[in-house]
């Protein structure tokens, strides 16, 4: 059975290229375009790692991973961020702070997005 990812992202085109690189690995992925609905798919699916943005409108990134952790699934789930953001602070806070296991800046390169998707699932 094939590894599922769920990638959350609010733009389309990033959704639709992570998709397709993810796909032609063999991973099976979900998408959701807002942090909402994230939450919305992980109460109905079960998935193997979460690729995250940060920077959404209505629910960001920083308020998914919160409401993971209340609800006690930030253990279950690996997270990595994938984002924008570069400043170090925001890298500092998805790792240290909530323990993501990864954060990949944009733009990012195919084989880098495959490569640390598959340590995080290894690791966890």
């Amino acid at each position: 059975m094939s590894k599922r990812i769920l990638i959350v992202d609010d733009e389309q085109t990033v959704r639709d290229a992570i998709q397709l690189i993810l796909d032609l690995k063999g991973y099976s992925t979900l998408t959701a375009k807002n942090g909402s609905e994230c939450l919305e798919v992980l109460g109905q699916q079960e998935v193997d790692l979460i690729l995250l943005d940060i920077m959404m409108p209505e629910m960001d990134g920083w308020e998914v991973l919160r409401q993971l952790k209340d609800q006690g699934k930030a253990d279950l789930v690996p997270v990595v961020i994938l984002s924008a953001k570069t400043q170090s602070i925001d890298k500092m806070l998805g790792l240290k702070v909530f323990g993501v296991k990864d954060y990949i800046t944009k733009p990012f390169a195919k084989d880098d997005l495959v490569g640390r998707v598959e340590r995080a699932m290894q690791t966890f």
